[in-house]
């Protein structure tokens, strides 16, 4: 992403304060649009819906129709999306921009039909009326492909175009709503399908960028599946990380704070709102690995292959690879500070901000909020070193990273339900979020140790 890094980080450095705001506003679009759109769905129709005197049963049904196709639109999409990265930034490096769409519709094709098949049967076996499972469907299908088509807007640089069409997709799934309300009544069927002109309306606009930007190509709609077989740990590694990061919320809607709603469909909302809103502690890291971190890193990155590639002396290939390092960590401290003062900032003013918003923010909530704004905080910071270890193709690091967050979040929440520890739930997410840093710091500092070594072995010697 150091290439939207670039663009982004000239608006950062732009005189005025307008400038500043319009490249905060394009980075928490291109950087966590999908996942944020999602949740402003949540907080704007659940308060529509409560204005309209929806009944209660309905609104919760709503939010959890919402939550539950995010999560199951992550899992969807996050098994193909990190090896379908790695493709398209190879084709765009090779400048066979003319296979980049072809990608994209040979995995919707693959993606799109397992996923409802799943969702269907999951829906089928939640006694939903046949009415919700139809509106549910092509929301989900929508949802998993926006998710996947953002891996392909982070190359077009139309910021203000991909900005915008959140911005419509907010407003249309508004407006949808108070149409709809108005000519049928308050239901939730009205509701769901607002949410899917919003959906519609995001996906429609990202594909039209797309289309505007790539060229239309024509057949190789599954080049792509070698690269899955070739890069095996990718898909692992994005299925590993959502299970880390949604494993405690499941444990949570089956524990004593949990109710069930409809079959399979379970919520928490004292556990799952605090997580709503402690999710934003980990955008302020996000931004300043791709807006700062990651360009400064890049030009000494570049310098320190070029020297390997092009036959520079040894003292040059050193001395480029200790700027390089000295680089990586000094950013790696100064995101670690920027999250803390920030983490601190989201629980004396969140908790003020949040309570007034939100009606009902017991000081059970607040006390959920308190330490999953921290577990956030530092799954943010450990997540920048892991996307270190990417840079260097270090993906055996990243996996048992990966793994190491997913074992120990899920066990240790688990051992706090099975032991009613009610007091400190999220708790166990914390510390698995603590050891997933401390293990990427390990990795990560092993493998740049050994970084001449891990380099060259790479390469064939005759």
């Amino acid at each position: 992403m150091a290439g939207i890094g670039f663009e982004l980080n000239k608006m950062f450095k732009e005189k005025g304060l307008s400038g500043r705001v319009r490249g905060l506003g394009y980075s928490i679009a291109v950087i966590a649009g999908p996942l944020l759109l999602g949740m402003a769905f949540i907080l704007v129709l659940s308060a529509l819906a409560r204005a309209a005197g929806l009944r209660i049963f309905d609104r919760r049904l709503l939010v959890v129709s919402i939550t539950y196709v995010i999560i199951a639109s992550l899992f969807a999409s996050g098994m193909i999306s990190l090896p379908l990265t790695r493709y398209v930034a190879d084709q765009l490096y090779l400048e066979k921009d003319e296979k980049v769409l072809p990608s994209l519709y040979g995995c919707l094709s693959i993606v799109l039909p397992a996923a409802c098949l799943c969702y269907f049967i999951f829906l089928s076996l939640s006694h939903l009326p046949m009415t919700l499972i139809l509106i549910n469907l092509p929301i989900l299908a929508e949802m998993t492909s926006i998710f996947i088509v953002t891996n392909y807007l982070t190359a077009v640089r139309n910021y203000r175009g991909i900005l915008l069409s959140y911005v419509l997709s907010i407003a249309g799934a508004f407006l949808g709503a108070v149409v709809l309300v108005a000519l049928c009544g308050p239901s939730i069927y009205c509701f769901l399908l607002a949410v899917l002109i919003g959906y519609g309306i995001q996906l429609l606009t990202g594909l039209l960028l797309l289309a505007d930007y790539f060229p239309r190509g024509k057949g190789g709609y599954y080049e792509f599946l070698p690269w899955i077989r070739r890069y095996w740990r990718l898909p692992l590694i994005g299925t590993l990380n959502n299970i880390a990061l949604f494993s405690h919320m499941f444990f949570m809607w089956n524990s004593d704070i949990g109710m069930r709603i409809r079959g399979f469909y379970y919520s928490a909302p004292q556990y799952d709102i605090p997580s709503l809103y402690a999710y934003l502690a980990t955008l302020v890291t996000t931004i300043y690995f791709v807006t700062s971190a990651e360009t400064n890193f890049y030009g000494k990155y570049a310098r320190y292959y070029s020297s390997l590639n092009f036959g520079e002396t040894i003292d040059e290939v050193r001395e480029a690879r200790e700027e390089m390092l000295i680089t990586l960590w000094n950013d790696v401290l100064h995101c670690a500070i920027i999250q803390l003062l920030f983490t601190f900032g989201m629980i004396s003013i969140g908790l003020t901000l949040f309570e007034r918003m939100q009606p009902g923010f017991t000081m059970q909530m607040k006390n959920y909020y308190i330490l999953l704004s921290i577990s956030y905080g530092i799954y943010a910071t450990g997540n920048m070193m892991t996307l270190y270890s990417m840079y260097f193709t270090d993906y055996n690091s990243v996996l048992i990273d990966s793994a190491v967050f997913a074992f120990s979040s899920t066990l240790l929440t688990w051992i706090s339900v099975r032991y009613h520890w009610v007091s400190y739930y999220g708790a166990g997410f914390m510390s698995g979020c603590f050891l997933f840093l401390v293990v990427s710091y390990i990795r990560l500092r092993k493998y740049t140790r050994d970084l001449n070594y891990e380099v060259r072995s790479l390469k064939p010697f005759i």
